[in-house]
């Protein structure tokens, strides 16, 4: 009888293990080195309401997401974004984001300048889009900024692409590989002439399926529960359907022996016949160092961004927020009128307005 294991309680490890199990495992043990299932997707009580302490929203185009939901019978719990829109904090006041972003990059040049984010040189910078010609290396795995600074201009790249593209991925477009994150951008870079126009809808979409479901309206959906509620329900369906969870088991070594994978632990060890490794790089690449040393090596490249989440409440008649929009985005570096300090927040979220269930 195969006994397979993964390495990592997170979200990736719980899908995975949900998956083998799907897929006719018999025996499936997950090792998670922390005393908390669920990784990143956690929460808490704050003011009377459950607030995610790690991402509040998946995007709605990825289909995975709804399957993984749907198999867990989460469906009831999904929940749309309230609000359309968003400001940017760009030549020292909030502005409305331009109209015409097509995955984030602005694809109309007179919505762009109405929108005053960007300077009269910006936007004629981005303007000879236009004209330049492709190159051969654009086909080629760039990173994001390298592309759309060369496209579009260095003052569109930070202004806008930088905090929303990088924002997403919680990083920067300089080293965020295109292909990987932006398989979309790098292809129509390819296609020749103008990327504005390769970017730009190309008439109305056609309705999907089940695009008036619930989780369906925008780029972003949740769950009224957090999206905590999504590891929870793993763990309730791996338990009941027999799979072994391990907390506090802290992996210090893997190696093979007579056919096993043999996965060393602070106390003790487990004998497995696969394993899958949903960790962090860097602990995959420690792991692996002895079995797989390239591919060690080549894991321990992969640096990560550093990120931080704060959470306030404010009575309704203490703030005075933009009149529509889910947020603001902050450009890195930006200034703002009467703060002497670098401003070191990415984004500001109004998490009453994007999801009305937490404004109840």
């Amino acid at each position: 009888m195969p006994r397979l294991g993964v390495l990592g309680g997170g979200i990736a490890g719980l899908s995975a293990a949900h998956q083998l199990l799907l897929d006719g495992a018999d025996e499936v043990v997950v090792l998670e080195a922390s005393a908390q299932l669920g990784g990143k997707l956690a929460a808490t009580e704050h003011q009377g309401r459950l607030i995610d302490t790690g991402p509040d929203g998946f995007l709605s185009r990825r289909e995975e997401t709804f399957t993984l939901i749907t198999e867990l019978g989460l469906e009831g719990q999904l929940r749309d974004v309230g609000a359309a829109g968003a400001s940017v904090l760009a030549r020292g006041a909030l502005r409305d984001l331009p109209g015409g972003l097509a995955m984030d990059i602005p694809t109309d040049l007179a919505a762009l300048r109405r929108s005053h984010t960007v300077s009269t040189y910006g936007w004629m910078r981005a303007a000879a889009d236009r004209w330049l010609p492709a190159k051969a290396r654009e086909s080629d795995d760039l990173d994001v900024g390298a592309l759309v600074r060369r496209r579009l201009g260095t003052v569109v790249a930070e202004t806008l692409v930088d905090p929303m593209v990088g924002g997403i991925h919680a990083g920067r477009i300089d080293g965020l590989s295109a292909r990987a994150a932006f398989p979309q951008l790098i292809d129509a870079a390819a296609a020749g002439g103008s990327l504005m126009a390769a970017l730009r809808p190309k008439g109305a979409p056609a309705p999907t399926a089940g695009a008036t479901k619930p989780g369906r309206q925008g780029m972003f959906a949740s769950l009224e529960g957090s999206l905590s509620s999504l590891p929870a329900a793993l763990v309730a369906s791996l338990e009941a359907r027999g799979a072994k969870l391990r907390t506090n088991a802290k992996a210090t070594g893997l190696r093979q022996s007579d056919g096993h994978w043999v996965v060393e632990l602070e106390t003790g060890h487990e004998e497995l016949d696969g394993i899958v490794l949903a960790t962090s790089a860097g602990v995959a690449g420690a792991l692996l160092a002895g079995v797989a040393p390239q591919a060690s090596a080549g894991l321990g490249a992969i640096t990560y961004a550093s990120v931080g989440v704060l959470t306030f409440a404010y009575p309704a008649e203490a703030v005075q927020l933009p009149s529509h929009g889910t947020g603001i985005l902050v450009p890195s570096p930006s200034s703002y009128p009467g703060i002497d300090d670098p401003l070191l927040t990415t984004a500001v979220t109004f998490l009453s307005r994007k999801w009305p269930h937490l404004a109840t």
